[in-house]
C-alpha cells in the first residue's frame, strides 16, 4: 500500500503494480494486474508530494467523475475508482502505442514529415472526442460545460491499433467540480493555451479548437509553435499571435492546410470554429483534397513505419471497421537538409536573430477612409497582421525579396509642410513690369515740365 513519503506499491486494491510508466506534476502512472482481468491496466494516484493534500485529493476525485461520464472510442475508458488506505486511485483503459510527442520527436529527428493523410486523422478523430466532451450534460439533462484545458502532444495517443485517444481530463472545466477554477488562475501548459486562457479568463470549448489548432500547427511542420526562453514570453507570444506561418517554415505547405490552422488558432473565440465538430469536419473535407483522410488501417501502417518495434510487441491487431472513405497513404521518405527545431533536446535552437516570427510578415496597408467615414473594421489574426472583416485573410507567404514599408510610430501625428517656393520665370514676368514704371516716370517728367 502507498502512503505519503512511500516507494512505488507492490499493489492497490485488487490490482498488482507491474512498472512505473510515467510521472506529472499531480500523479504517478503504473502498469497494473487484476487476477479477474485479461487485460492490464493503467493506475494513476496522486504523487507522493500531493497525497496528504485534500485539495489534489478533490481535483484528483473529480476528474474520475468527469471521466465517468464520458463514453466515446477516441477517450480513454475509465475501468474504475478505488481506494487503499489513504490512497485514492483511478484504474483506467491502457494504450499499447506512443503520444503524439513522441511521434513528433521521432519524425523530427528523423526529418521526416508526417503525411497530411495522418496528421488530419489524428486531428479530426481528437475533435471528436472533445465534441463529446462539451455536449455531455447532467443527470438534469444541463450541460456540464466541459472544457479539457489541456489539449497536448503528451495527452493524445496513436495506438499500434490505429486507434486515437485523448487522455487526461485532470484539469479540465466543468459545472458541479467541487474545485472549480477561480477567475484569474491560469490552469494547463502555457505553450499550448488559448489567447484568453493565458489571461486567466473563463474559458469556453472554444479555447479546446484553439489548442487543437497548435496540435495541427505542430504535426504538420514539426516546429513548435510558441517556444521562448520563459514561460512569460511563451505567454506573450500567444497572446499577440506572434507565430512563423507555416509557408515560411515547410516549402511547399498547401495553402488551404494553412487557412485550416489560421481559422482554428484565431486570437477572437469568435473567428474560430465555433465547435470541435466544426473543425473536425472541415480537417475531414480537406483530407478528400489533399488525398485521403487516414483511418485505423492507416495509422496503424504509419505506426508500423515509425515503431516498428512497438508494433511487433503490440502483436495483430483486431480489424476496426469504419464508415468508408476514400484513403490513400504512402509511407514518406527521409528528407535531406538541415534537422527542424521542434523540440529543444533534439537540436540546437537558431540564433535568435535568425528565428522567425510572425513580426516580420508585412502588414498590408489600410485604405485611407473617406471624409466623414470611420477607419474600415479589421480583425486580427493568428499572425498578428490585420483584414478587413468579412473577407477571407489568406496567410501571406514572405519572400525573401519582400520588405515591409516603414510604419510611423503610434503617437505620430502629421506635420504641416510650408509650401515650396514658386520658381523664378525670367523675362516673361519682368518685361510688364518695366513698361508699367517706365510709362509712370514719363507722365511724372511730363507733369512737371506743364507745371512749369
Amino acid at each position: 500500500m502507498l502512503v505519503p513519503g512511500a516507494s512505488a506499491p507492490e499493489r492497490l486494491g485488487r490490482y498488482a503494480i507491474s512498472s512505473h510508466l510515467a510521472s506529472g506534476g499531480m500523479a504517478e502512472i503504473f502498469v497494473a494486474q487484476a487476477a479477474d482481468q485479461r487485460e492490464p491496466v493503467v493506475v494513476k494516484v496522486i504523487t507522493r508530494e500531493r497525497a496528504a493534500e485534500a485539495e489534489f485529493i478533490q481535483m484528483f476525485l473529480d476528474e474520475a467523475r468527469l471521466v465517468a461520464t464520458l463514453n466515446h472510442p477516441n477517450i480513454a475508458r475509465l475501468i474504475e475508482v478505488g481506494k487503499d488506505g489513504q490512497v485514492y486511485f483511478l484504474a483506467m483503459e491502457l494504450v499499447r502505442g506512443e503520444t503524439v510527442r513522441a511521434i513528433l520527436e521521432k519524425s523530427a529527428r528523423a526529418r521526416n514529415p508526417v503525411p497530411h493523410g495522418v496528421v488530419l486523422g489524428i486531428v479530426a478523430k481528437v475533435a471528436q472526442a472533445l465534441h463529446h466532451a462539451h455536449e455531455r450534460k447532467g443527470s438534469n439533462g444541463a450541460p456540464l460545460d466541459i472544457v479539457h484545458r489541456d489539449v497536448t502532444p503528451s495527452n493524445v495517443m496513436v495506438s499500434h491499433d490505429g486507434v486515437v485517444k485523448l487522455l487526461d481530463f485532470g484539469v479540465a472545466r466543468a459545472k458541479g467540480r467541487a474545485q472549480e477554477t477561480v477567475s484569474g488562475t491560469v490552469k494547463g501548459k502555457f505553450a499550448y493555451m488559448a489567447p484568453e486562457q493565458c489571461q486567466g479568463k473563463r474559458v469556453d470549448r472554444r479555447a479546446d479548437v484553439f489548442s487543437l489548432g497548435i496540435l495541427l500547427y505542430e504535426l504538420s511542420t514539426l516546429r513548435r509553435a510558441f517556444r521562448a526562453e520563459s514561460d512569460y514570453e511563451t505567454l506573450q507570444k500567444i497572446m499577440a499571435g506572434n507565430i512563423a506561418t507555416p509557408s515560411s517554415l515547410v516549402p511547399g505547405f498547401p495553402p488551404a492546410l494553412e487557412a485550416l490552422i489560421q481559422r482554428a488558432m484565431a486570437l477572437d473565440p469568435a473567428d474560430r470554429f465555433q465547435t470541435a465538430a466544426e473543425f473536425g469536419e472541415a480537417a475531414e473535407r480537406l483530407a478528400a483534397e489533399l488525398g485521403g483522410l487516414a483511418g485505423p488501417r492507416e495509422l496503424r501502417a504509419f505506426m508500423a513505419e515509425r515503431f516498428p518495434e512497438g508494433a511487433a510487441a503490440a502483436g495483430p491487431a483486431a480489424e476496426v471497421v469504419e464508415p468508408a472513405i476514400p484513403r490513400t497513404f504512402t509511407p514518406s521518405q527521409p528528407q535531406s537538409g538541415s534537422v527542424p527545431s521542434f523540440f529543444p533536446s533534439l537540436v540546437p535552437a537558431p540564433p535568435r536573430e535568425q528565428r522567425i516570427t510572425g513580426d516580420q510578415a508585412p502588414i498590408p496597408p489600410q485604405p485611407t477612409p473617406l471624409p466623414g467615414q470611420g477607419p474600415a473594421p479589421v480583425q486580427k489574426t493568428m499572425l498578428g497582421h490585420l483584414a478587413p472583416v468579412g473577407v477571407p485573410s489568406p496567410m501571406p507567404q514572405p519572400s525573401p525579396l519582400a520588405t515591409a514599408s516603414p510604419q510611423l510610430p503610434e503617437h505620430a501625428s502629421p506635420v504641416s509642410l510650408p509650401s515650396p517656393p514658386q520658381p523664378d520665370r525670367g523675362l516673361p514676368w519682368a518685361l510688364p513690369v518695366a513698361l508699367v514704371a517706365i510709362a509712370v516716370v514719363t507722365l511724372a517728367v511730363v507733369a512737371a515740365i506743364v507745371l512749369t
